[in-house]
């Protein structure tokens, strides 16, 4: 991640900078790549949770994994280099960046919020085609809406569609709403659930509460996780129906909750299909390097790119080889993906060179 000074670690030892003292769990996560199949290498350093999440994000089958002692923030280049990994992680503060500690490394936010303008969704309604699909597909299959505070409806939803939905999507990595905490902001009034019907038995849901002054779709479900429901339209009833109600709730904007900030996040990709555009994000992440002599660390690189946001302007950082056709057209795309959720900035690195690059056909920087 770069070295760092003898004087400069004895100085920062003193200071307080989240995490700097604390040991961390190292693990080496060996196995294929999910993008290109080569064997990769992967030191991570942070929470059980976002272990899982690399695990899937980088592997396509469960990695070999290795424990190989406890250290702190200012130990790890010597560590990554020792045990000569592909791409190195651990987790820390954003401060670190700011203070310009591990220039080699980038800093990738574990969570960034997103709002939709619930205007503009009504005026989709008649101007987008793939809108109209949707209508019509959820009329086909006979999908509809009713809103309840039902405290056995909560429940129906949190153990039928909620939970296997969740822990099927995420995994270890994930982030459990409570049964109990729903109840607590059904009783005080701070919560909705819109629940999703299919001929008249529930199917879906989502629980909208009160966060800020602004409704925030909070947790969502599909009953027993089935894949023929979301096929079925399911899975968009229930952010189009949490729109409906809120529209006719005298709403014009609403939280889209927390998404994953990689590009190649599921979540994230599907909030971009309703309207999201991205806001802040949060202030601990991970910190990443790529060795850039490895191919397949260049692949993951250029498969992903991920999303920040600092001092009021968002910007998504993406990967290619500028000499690569293949990585042009990634790029480009990424570029579009990234525009469409209201990206204020753009920037390119050329994997070869490990800087920012304006040689990607199509693709400069976007000031915004």
């Amino acid at each position: 991640m770069g070295k760092i000074s003898s004087k400069a670690t004895s100085a920062l030892k003193t200071t307080r900078i989240p995490f700097w003292g604390f040991l961390f769990h190292v693990t080496v996560l060996d196995g294929r790549a999910r993008f290109g199949g080569a064997n990769i290498r992967v030191l991570y350093a942070g929470t059980k949770p976002f272990l899982h999440y690399f695990k899937e994000l980088v592997f396509c089958e469960p990695p070999k994994e290795e424990r190989v002692g406890s250290y702190k923030i200012y130990e790890m280049p010597r560590v990554c280099e020792e045990l000569g990994c592909d791409i190195e992680i651990f987790r820390s503060h954003q401060s670190l960046a700011n203070m310009g500690l591990f220039p080699s490394a980038y800093f990738i936010p574990e969570w960034i919020a997103g709002t939709a303008n619930l205007k503009k969704q009504l005026d989709c309604e008649s101007t987008s085609k793939s809108r109209r699909r949707d209508r019509a597909l959820l009329t086909r299959n006979d999908i509809s809406y009713s809103v309840t505070r039902k405290l056995s409806d909560l429940d129906d939803f949190y153990d039928k569609m909620y939970l296997p939905h969740i822990e099927q999507k995420h995994g270890g990595s994930v982030f459990l709403m409570t049964r109990e905490q729903m109840h607590s902001r059904v009783k005080n009034d701070d919560a909705r659930l819109v629940m999703v019907h299919r001929r008249n038995e529930p199917v879906g849901g989502s629980l909208i509460i009160q966060e800020k002054g602004l409704p925030r779709l909070y947790s969502q479900g599909v009953l027993n996780n089935d894949k023929d429901l979301m096929r079925l339209g399911v899975g968009t009833a229930i952010y189009l129906y949490s729109f409906d109600y809120l529209i006719n709730a005298g709403y014009s904007r609403v939280n889209m909750g927390w998404s994953r900030t990689f590009l190649t996040d599921g979540s994230l990709y599907f909030k971009q299909r309703f309207g999201l555009k991205i806001g802040e994000t949060s202030p601990i992440g991970h910190y990443l390097k790529h060795t850039s002599g490895s191919k397949a660390a260049n692949e993951f690189m250029a498969q992903t790119g991920f999303m920040q946001h600092r001092r009021g302007s968002s910007s998504a950082v993406l990967f290619g080889a500028c000499d690569s056709e293949r990585d042009q057209h990634l790029v480009a795309r990424k570029t579009r993906q990234c525009e469409s959720m209201g990206v204020d900035r753009v920037v390119a690195v050329d994997l070869k060179q490990a800087k920012p690059s304006s040689e990607y056909s199509g693709f400069q920087e976007k000031a915004g």
